[in-house]
């Protein structure tokens, strides 16, 4: 029930009691004559009822009054409330899409350490090339080693061939020799019937002799041959010797000015590295002190949040306050007064407080906002830069390839 109707209902009351005690008067008056002096008293107290009708009635526009002007304030702090809610709402959407943003710069740090692992993996695919590059060399060493110890042999097959030919010339003049004898076997044949069962002795021995020389001979050939075959065979892998040689040399130019590049490319890999372990340490670090100011964020929000329930509790106490103050209107008529200045107080205290801290939290978001913007063109910016140092890297491993 309202105040303005709790007055009506009063004056309706006492104007009642006023209308029966005039019928009590009449009555009274038309009964006796003496009770003009009752009369007298009942105009004086017609005249008091009027006077605080009058007050009542007085007092019931300045209550309605006050009653708009307590409205007001309830509507001013209701839309208070609203703008509070639409700024929290803000807020949230605000949190919410730095929240996105903080989850894109979190994939672009992943993609950044798979392109780390991918240059990780392929400079230790480098190295195993590095390794076989190494075992090639020490192979061909190897076969630079058989190959000269082949050519000594060839040598000690010449210089064996040398000694054959001096065996075969010294055969030869051994059998220019017989042949000699033979004649001179001959010739004195006649002369010589004695000797002529050791000249037939020494011609045996001398046709075996000539046996053991033809089948040496034979022998001979036939070693001549195998070492013809072996030297053409020793000259063919002495031309591909030469050529793998020739080829190994290339090769090994070649690897070492991919080795060059190889470490050029790995120094300014550890060089970005070391960028990308700093950048990683500074977002460690950027996310930590986003977390911080979250939670003082929520923090202040809890405190808004418990401040409004405050209020809410004050304003609910306040109107019980009004409705116990409204039956006794000429005592607390002041206290009514007093505790509306403070409220307004209050109030204007509090929206500037709100308005304050709304404004401090939208100055550090949009702070956040350009720190991440900033945070993510660095970002792309050293993924652009790793991108195109893949590019090259995968452009020289086909020219290696």
């Amino acid at each position: 029930m309202s105040i303005s109707k709790k007055t009506s209902n009063d004056l309706r009351a006492a104007r009642m009691l006023v209308h029966k005690l005039g019928e009590t008067f009449q009555d009274f008056q038309s009964k006796s004559f003496a009770i003009l002096t009752l009369g007298e008293q009942w105009g004086t107290l017609q005249s008091s009822f009027a006077t605080v009708q009058t007050s009542l009635e007085n007092r019931l526009k300045e209550l309605e009054s006050k009653e708009r002007d307590f409205d007001m304030v309830k509507t001013k702090f209701d839309n208070f409330k609203k703008e509070v809610e639409l700024r929290q709402k803000k807020l949230e959407l605000g949190e919410k899409s730095l929240s996105e943003r903080m989850k894109g710069v979190e994939l672009r740090e992943k993609q950044v350490i798979d392109w780390r692992e991918s240059l990780d993996m392929e400079n230790r695919v480098i190295r195993d090339r590095g390794r076989a590059v190494e075992a090639r060399e020490k192979w061909f060493l190897e076969g630079l080693n058989r190959l000269k110890a082949v050519e000594e042999k060839v040598k000690e097959a010449e210089e064996r061939q040398k000694a054959v030919l001096l065996i075969e010339k010294d055969v030869d003049d051994r059998l220019r020799t017989v042949e000699q004898k033979e004649i001179e076997v001959r010739e004195r044949e006649e002369e010589c019937c004695i000797r002529e069962q050791d000249v037939e002795e020494k011609a045996e021995e001398a046709e075996f002799m000539d046996m053991v020389t033809i089948e040496r001979r034979d022998i001979l050939n036939e070693r001549e041959k195998e070492l013809n075959v072996i030297s053409e065979e020793l000259n063919l892998k002495d031309d591909e010797l030469k050529e793998k040689e020739v080829k190994l040399e290339e090769d090994r130019k070649e690897l070492e000015l991919r080795e060059g590049q190889m470490d050029e490319l790995y120094d300014m890999l550890e060089s970005k590295a070391v960028e990308m372990a700093e950048t990683e340490r500074t977002l460690v670090s950027k996310a930590n002190e986003i977390d911080d100011r979250e939670k003082n964020i929520r923090e202040r929000e809890d405190d808004l949040e418990m401040k409004d329930r405050e209020m809410e509790s004050c304003w609910s106490k306040q109107c019980e306050a009004v409705e116990a103050k409204e039956r006794r209107l000429s005592k607390q008529w002041k206290a009514l007064e007093l505790k509306e200045k403070q409220m307004e107080k209050r109030l204007e205290s509090k929206e500037k407080q709100v308005n304050k801290r709304f404004e401090s939290k939208e100055k550090r978001i949009d702070e956040r906002w350009k720190q991440v913007e900033l945070k993510e063109k660095e970002i792309n910016e050293q993924l652009e830069i790793l991108q195109a140092k893949m590019k090259q890297r995968s452009r020289k491993r086909r020219r290696f390839a």
